[in-house]
């Protein structure tokens, strides 16, 4: 088949496999170009998958990403059982030998609900299939037992919950591994083998991939020219590497005992129905030709006019015009279009359609056939991909677990040191307690639902442990709420002046705001939904704005800002946006520039790529109002950049810019709206969300498909290095390697290119003339070279997706934000990404810079950027966040106890009621808390402990529960004994009740406070149960008698006390 645009081909070859009812197996020359052949059949139909490579360099000691492993035998499985089925593979995905088909088919167990099968038997099996073990599911290849539950997480599937009632499996159910809540149910489920590593151990001849593959299945070579040119360049580069490896070992397998030659695979396809696809025609393929001709449609670039000439052409024509869209709004805005032409509005067909593929529409004029889509009609359209819920509440007190020997305070005790959770007996009772140390080696043990007054200690390394006993701590206390009580009022002098100053209200949003968040080309997340809400709220109030963003590397605060400075322009209003580097100044110029082409909306840019008599013209008509928005780095802060009419400020990295720039900007605006953007927040920032004197929105939700960064931390090595960037070429990728010397920047050049010569470098840092970086960028963006070596310019904001490994020289000496920021360059596609941080094989490293590169390899799940700065503030200390005077007091209680204190004493400066916190003491003389056999991981049981010790409300207890009856099986005595002393407590605290203590068979319960009305009910529950008696040396005590193994008894009077 010849000439065939690329969804012509998917059409045709869908079409086929619908007629035929055959399995397709289709092999593209590259990688990019088997994606998006997958991405165009998905259109036409689900059942077709892409057959992933391992995505590492052949002979690499570096295991692959499990869920490509595990995508991987899903589709040999399917192969096995002749599933009908089309598949897409190419070169380096066919390359590896596999084991033969009669032994992968020993490493699948099918599992139904009511069968009767050994828990241990099923963790034996999951172990020969390469499952590990772990404390909590949360990655794919890894399970939990405990009790009558098994967790799993089989790859490229859904975690899986399997709870046992004996030998007899009661349930399987999905899970959800944000929330680790249940979700559907299921009556049966496949188990396949964790990975391909656990398959290459068998023993015995490998086969090649298609022994997998049916003789009846039709087989397509895509451009066989260039099919086999690519396969021989693999063939030269495994020689390449094998040969490497012998000066090594000897002791490695031949390339013909892992590897598939090509001249093997051209005598397997006279095996097979073969079909050759190409553009062109081949000269050197002896088979019959089919030729096509079937034109691409050229882009209207949203110039409705001309599609309306051309519709009405080929109406005359008699044509039939499909027009494909994502949205009834984009149906809406077509035929608002053409509302003229009411025949030809009856005549064209609209589809809806939600899969997420670049279309290319066609016109077919033998069988007179347009199809248009938004890529025609917009030149963007909507990629629809499965949303992702938020699930986590930025809770910032639950920021971190607590680990052995970390410091703790106390709110009443002060600093002390964490020894673990302690199961201990006592008169016959068995509690668990948090055991902290003080100083002295004394211990306090602390009931686990008291676990609120504890918290981990961030402030200064090495604090000294308070004494237990004696008065410091309070005189310590007394000394920072006294400092405390003057920065609340500079805070709010500083701060909450806004909220009485006069500011714009801008109007709801237009018709042309619809049309512009319509265009944007991803499904929104549900943060980055709530987000823009709260944004476009604040802007449409008569106050000042003055709101902060917090998302993680990637996440879409870009895109709130984007509608948030749409709106203002809207509104007749300037914006300006200000920005740390000049390249990052530079991409949002180009991305605002793209997103609003199709709009009036004068965009510009001041930075040093622009010449000086550019700056002065772009300054002068900004000042005439003839530039809407405005993008610039600390030059916007100039005297002679004035604005005739601003009306939002965006400050985007704003852990990039000093105060002093930050208020300065402020100062100079105090009516103007303000919108900034972080990643990792500054200590500043996180002090000012947390006493609540910032508005603060948070996406937290990750983008789909998206794969946590793999980081390693190693020493300079050429090997590794070398490696890491064929590894990233090989797939089609590019490079950053991040140097942040200046001087010494060529040398590392000269290096790279000595080791890789095959690979193209340039060079970029922010000592080079404006144009020439510009041009160097671009270059770079336009895949004109496959590696940058740069200094740290790139760290904020840059976001080209076929970056995919980043190098950074010298990691040590960076900052752990700085390094959380080069890392979130790449990751932004769902390719396993890679970070290499190096330091100097000769150099022995501080213990900060130690502490840092842990933190940064430990931190590789996505979202942790609130993580790394909670950390970053642990490592360095607070700092100067409020001035000399106040550093002294946040060592002294710690960051999270200052914070506390202050936002109490705002709150009472503002006037707000601050009732004291009431922690009534439970005591029902009963056993209490999470065995081993239910929980055994101490951070897990730690995890629940404190969740209990948060809950509020009755009803949550109640879900709790439910919760972990979910998560862990059946609930023992002893935690539901633990709820039964929550819910006193949950409802002693509305009732102002100190304590419950039982005694026997008599129960306490003592007041803090009694009035009339209380008195009142108290006398009326005494006169009418004999069970009662009012304590005759005080109206507070009341007495509940023969309570023994009666403990509702005494939670139905608490209730009636309410």
């Amino acid at each position: 088949m010849i000439g065939l645009s690329i969804l012509t081909k998917a059409y045709l070859l869908s079409a086929l496999f619908e007629k035929e009812k055959k399995t397709i197996l289709i092999i593209t020359p590259t990688q990019n170009e088997a994606e998006e052949l997958h991405q165009n059949l998905l259109l036409f139909t689900k059942n077709t998958f892409l057959f992933p490579s391992w995505e590492i360099l052949p002979y690499e000691e570096q295991r692959p990403a499990e869920g490509l492993m595990g995508e991987r035998i899903k589709i040999l499985f399917k192969f096995l059982a002749k599933e009908q089925m089309i598949v897409v593979a190419f070169p380096r995905s066919i390359s590896y030998k596999l084991i033969p088909p009669k032994e992968l088919q020993t490493k699948k167990i099918l599992i139904k609900k009511g069968e009767e099968t050994n828990r241990d038997e099923l963790i034996k099996i999951l172990v020969s299939f390469g499952y590990e073990i772990c404390e909590q599911v949360e990655e794919e290849g890894y399970f939990r037992a405990q009790g009558g539950i098994v967790d799993l997480y089989p790859p490229s599937e859904v975690p899986l919950r399997v709870e046992f009632f004996g030998d007899v499996i009661e349930s399987i159910r999905e899970f959800n591994i944000s929330t680790q809540g249940s979700l559907r149910h299921l009556e049966e489920v496949l188990i396949l083998a964790r990975n391909e590593s656990i398959l290459c151990d068998c023993q015995g001849q490998k086969v090649s991939f298609f022994e997998y593959v049916p003789e009846e299945v039709l087989l397509v070579i895509d451009e066989w020219s260039r099919f086999y040119f690519e396969y021989k360049n693999l063939q030269k580069e495994i020689d390449d590497f094998y040969q490497e490896r012998l000066l090594i070992s000897k002791k490695i397998p031949s390339p013909a005992e892992i590897f598939i030659k090509i001249e093997d695979i051209k005598n397997i396809l006279s095996r097979y129905y073969l079909i050759h696809t190409s553009l062109i025609n081949n000269t050197e393929i002896k088979s019959s030709e089919i030729f096509f001709n079937i034109p691409f449609l050229v882009s209207y670039n949203g110039k409705i006019s001309l599609l309306v000439e051309d519709l009405l052409n080929w109406q005359a024509k008699n044509y039939e015009v499909v027009v494909l869209v994502r949205s009834k709004l984009q149906e809406e805005r077509i035929l608002s279009s053409i509302e003229e032409e009411v025949a030809l509005k009856e005549k064209i067909k609209i589809f809806i359609f939600e899969e997420n593929v670049y279309l290319h529409g066609f016109l077919e004029e033998e069988i007179k056939l347009v199809v248009i889509s938004e890529q025609e009609i917009w030149e963007k359209i909507k990629i629809s991909k499965r949303r992702y819920k938020s699930t986590e509440k930025w809770v910032v007190k639950d920021y971190r677990e607590l680990d052995i020997h970390d410091y703790v305070v106390h709110v009443n005790y002060g600093i002390g040191r964490y020894l673990g959770i302690k199961n201990i007996e006592t008169q016959g009772i068995k509690r668990d307690y948090l055991v902290l140390e003080y100083d002295n080696n004394d211990k306090l043990y602390l009931p686990l639902d008291q676990m609120h007054l504890v918290e981990k200690y961030t402030g200064g390394e090495n604090p000294p442990l308070y004494p237990l006993g004696g008065n410091l701590w309070n005189q310590v206390k007394k000394r920072v709420k006294e400092s405390v009580q003057k920065v609340a009022k500079e805070l709010l002098e500083l701060y909450a002046y806004r909220k009485v100053l006069s500011g714009f209200s801008f109007s709801k949003d237009s018709k042309w705001q619809c049309e512009l968040e319509e265009s944007f080309i991803y499904q929104e997340t549900e943060d980055q939904l709530k987000s823009l809400a709260e944004v476009k709220k604040d802007m449409e109030s008569p106050f000042p704005m003055d709101r902060l963003v917090c998302g993680d590397v990637g996440y879409g605060k870009t895109e709130v800002a984007i509608r948030a400075a749409f709106k203002a322009v809207m509104n007749n209003k300037q914006v300006g946006i200000l920005v740390p580097t000049t390249i990052l100044a530079q991409q949002h110029y180009l991305t605002l520039r793209e997103r609003f082409k199709n709009f009036p909306i004068c965009v510009e840019i001041l930075s040093r790529f622009k010449t000086q008599n550019e700056q002065k013209k772009i300054v002068e008509e900004l000042k005439d109002g003839k530039i809407d928005i405005i993008i610039g780095t600390h030059r916007l802060l100039q005297k002679d950049v004035v604005f005739k009419d601003l009306g939002l400020l965006i400050i985007d990295e704003e852990q990039r810019f000093g105060v002093t720039h930050k208020e300065k900007m402020k100062r100079l605006h105090k009516e103007v709206d303000i919108l900034t953007l972080t990643a990792t927040p500054i200590p500043r920032t996180l002090y000012m969300s947390f006493v609540g004197i910032r508005d603060i929105s948070v996406i937290n939700t990750p983008p789909p498909e998206r794969f946590p960064i793999r980081t390693l931390v190693t020493k300079f090595d050429q090997d590794i290095i070398k490696k890491a960037i064929l590894r990233e070429i090989d797939r089609g990728g590019q490079i950053y390697f991040v140097h942040n010397k200046v001087v010494t920047i060529k040398e590392i050049y000269n290096y790279l290119s000595s080791l890789i010569p095959e690979v193209k470098i340039v060079i970029a840092h922010g000592q080079m003339p404006g144009k020439d970086l510009e041009n160097i960028m671009m270059k770079f963006i336009k895949k004109e070279y496959d590696l940058l070596l740069s200094t740290s310019i790139i760290e904020s904001g840059l976001d080209i997706p076929s970056v995919n490994t980043i190098i950074i020289n010298d990691a040590h000496e960076f900052g752990l934000s700085q390094l959380y920021q080069l890392r979130g360059r790449v990751g932004r596609t769902n390719h396993l990404a890679y970070a290499y941080l190096l330091y100097p094989s000769q150099k022995s490293l501080s213990k900060p810079s130690q502490e840092r590169l842990k933190t940064i390899m430990e931190c590789t799940e996505l979202g942790c950027g609130f993580k790394i700065a909670m950390r970053d503030l642990e490592i360095r200390g607070t700092g100067n966040i409020l001035g000399h005077r106040q550093h002294g007091n946040i060592v002294a209680v710690g960051f999270g106890l200052y914070c506390n204190l202050l936002s109490q004493e705002i709150a009472k400066i503002k006037g707000e009621n601050i009732s004291q916190e009431i922690n009534p003491k439970i005591d029902l003389n009963i056993d209490a808390y999470i065995p081993e056999s239910f929980i055994s991981a101490p951070k897990i049981k730690q995890a629940m402990y404190k969740r209990m010790a948060s809950i509020k409300k009755i009803e949550e207890l109640g879900e709790y529960k439910e919760e972990l009856k979910d998560r862990f099986g059946k609930i023992p005595k002893v935690i539901d004994n633990l709820f039964k002393i929550i819910e006193m407590k949950i409802i002693s605290k509305k009732i102002k009740v100190e304590s419950v203590t039982i005694i026997e068979d008599e129960a306490c319960l003592r007041f803090m406070e009694v009035d009339n009305k209380l008195v009142s009910k108290l006398v009326k529950l005494v006169e009418n149960n004999n069970n009662l008696r009012l304590d005759p040396q005080g109206k507070n005590i009341l007495r509940v008698l023969n309570v023994k193994n009666n403990l509702d008894l005494v939670k139905k009077i608490l209730q009636e006390l309410r």
